[in-house]
């Protein structure tokens, strides 16, 4: 009896072996949907698990690479399937013409072929956001590790943080006049280190954290994706749009670092680069998460309020808010082409169980204000309420 030919064997193989993991990984997010698991047991086997070892081995190996991987795997892989396709088709055609040996293809066969490949594709694509970050969606929620409330911010308490934000500004506006791309790097890997000990208090870990984010083509994330920041939770990449001036450009980065570190929602990742980048170091990147904080929270703030400490804000601070109004409306969507955005995104943040959606970014206000009281803006350590070491 002949053996198989070993090309044959090797396909077969691979197959075998990709059919397995697609199993295993529909599986999991199968269970994952369907068996509630509590976010305690999320923050101690994965989050602080499982995660910080995958970011420990995969954040050096694409940090180390000067371009955005997840951009060019964007680009390249749809053309890799539509010539697949394309190739595929061709070769289905000739072979069923040829008809060898009574071997042919039919087109439901042809059809079935691929649409098995694409169930394949997404399954993999969904069992891998799981299993690389997106379980980070279930861990314990941050204002319940540090007994934060979600009460609404009473004017007060607006301006008095506000006032706070404006000596920070008004205390760093000089050294933060300097933007040298050496002084920019050192504000950031002040932010970062700082970020490290924040998170260190917390979790009793230290985090592992690329030096730099990777920037892109000046409004690329704005117009693509109505964004300033993101990350791939596939490759553990940090993006910032390389548009943003450089004090909005580090307090993204750092809030995207947030992400990095294993926090998925949106106010967690606001809150601990609020802290990380109060705390740093360093005047310009206090004086950049100052400004942004406060660009925040002026839209809360009552017209008359917000206009009195604008008028206090040094000269530097209003200029860069200026320029980032600029860069706003430089590269503006349409406006129905934004609102179709949000609503994605607003859909996507609830689908990994944010309940807030796309308001998730306000409730960090809310707790600053608490955070400032409690000292925590300073250098009160970060003690957590619920044990999650």
């Amino acid at each position: 009896m002949a053996s198989t030919p070993l090309p044959v064997r090797r396909r077969l193989t691979w197959r075998w072996l990709i059919r397995s993991v697609t199993l295993v990984l529909a599986a999991g997010i199968v269970a994952w949907l369907l068996l509630p698991v509590s976010p305690l047991l999320t923050e101690r086997l994965y989050s602080t698990g499982i995660y910080p070892q995958i970011a420990r081995v995969l954040i050096p190996i694409t940090s180390a690479v000067p371009f955005s991987i997840t951009g060019s795997l964007l680009i390249a892989l749809p053309l890799i399937f539509v010539v697949s396709v394309v190739r595929s088709w061709h070769q289905h055609y000739d072979y069923k013409h040829q008809q060898v040996e009574q071997k042919q293809v039919t087109r439901l066969s042809w059809l079935v072929m691929w649409l098995e490949r694409l169930i394949t594709s997404l399954v993999i694509i969904a069992g891998l956001f799981l299993f690389m970050w997106g379980l980070n969606y279930n861990r314990l929620a941050l204002e319940e590790v540090l007994a934060l409330s979600d009460y609404q911010a009473s004017q007060e308490d607006l301006e008095a943080l506000s006032e706070h934000l404006l000596s920070i500004m008004q205390h760093t506006q000089r050294e933060a006049g300097v933007r040298t791309p050496a002084e920019v790097d050192a504000a950031l890997q002040a932010g970062r280190t700082s970020l490290q000990t924040v998170i260190g208090q917390l979790t009793n870990q230290y985090v592992t954290l690329p030096k730099q984010p990777k920037y892109t083509m000046p409004g690329l994330l704005m117009r693509s994706g109505n964004a300033i920041g993101v990350v791939s939770p596939w490759l553990l990449e940090a993006h910032v749009d390389g548009a943003l001036p450089a004090p909005f450009a580090l307090t993204v980065s750092l809030h995207e670092f947030v992400h990095l570190a294993g926090y998925a929602g949106e106010a967690d990742a606001d809150f601990l680069a609020a802290v990380a980048g109060l705390r740093a170091d360093n005047p310009l990147m206090r004086y950049s998460t100052a400004l942004n904080l406060f660009r925040s929270l002026a839209w809360r703030l009552p017209q008359s309020s917000y206009r009195e400490f604008y008028d206090q804000l040094p000269e530097q601070a209003q200029t860069d808010l200026s320029e980032r109004r600029a860069v706003s409306a430089r590269y503006r969507v349409p406006r129905w082409f934004q609102s179709a955005q949000i609503r994605v995104y607003d859909s996507y943040l609830r689908a990994q169980g944010v309940e807030a959606g796309i308001a998730d970014y306000g409730r960090m206000v809310n707790w600053l204000t608490q955070a400032h009281a409690r000292g925590l803006l300073a250098d009160s350590p970060l003690v957590p309420v619920v044990n999650i070491r």
